[in-house]
């Protein structure tokens, strides 16, 4: 009841027996309370950072861990958003952009906001925005820290978002290149929300 990483450097080994112990030597909790690794969501950016979003249950707040590379010994752990309960049907994408001069990798989590069940206020989007050394925590006790931004998408009146993955995307080409793309059910049907930054 921990959330557990690992990794395997050749995937196409051909002896299944190797292959799990090669999986089960580098597994290791990367968060170790035990009601942490609810609605997991990974990506792998273009640099080979590894990004992890997901609930921690005891809490009910959405965490994030960064790996600079698969086989990082030292996952960087932070608490993006811990208002109310918070954090579920988690999603992660990234985006390189360039922020005050310098390129950095942006990572974006869209997620559902249980304390606000049946409610037009239920989907949220949060962006890190402090990247001045080592990531930090977007929320502590509950107050914002203003390393990360964190939004609630607004819906039209009687319109109620479901508890269902709230999915993203952060395209560069097109119509909506540098938005936020969001996708996410609601008693009306699928709905599309776009952030312009």
């Amino acid at each position: 009841k921990n959330l557990v990483y690992s990794y395997n450097e050749d995937p196409d080994e051909a002896n299944a027996t190797t292959a799990s112990t090669t999986w089960q030597t580098n597994a290791r909790a990367i968060d170790e309370d035990p009601t942490s690794g609810w609605y997991v969501d990974l990506t792998v950016d273009e640099e080979g950072g590894i990004h992890i979003a997901y609930y921690n249950n005891r809490k009910s707040e959405l965490r994030y861990i960064y790996l600079s590379s698969y086989n990082d010994a030292s996952p960087k752990k932070v608490t993006v958003d811990s208002y109310q309960s918070v954090g579920t049907q988690v999603t992660v994408s990234t985006r390189k952009e360039t922020i005050s001069g310098n390129e950095r990798i942006v990572p974006y989590i869209s997620y559902y906001q249980a304390a606000f069940y049946n409610s037009p206020n239920s989907v949220r989007v949060a962006w890190r925005t402090d990247f001045s050394g080592d990531v930090k925590n977007g929320a502590e006790n509950d107050l914002f820290t203003g390393a990360w931004e964190a939004m609630t998408i607004p819906v039209q009146d009687g319109t109620v978002p479901q508890d269902a993955t709230i999915c993203n995307g952060v395209p560069t080409t097109g119509d909506w290149a540098n938005a936020v793309v969001l996708g996410f059910m609601t008693n009306d049907g699928y709905k599309k929300a776009v952030l312009k930054k």
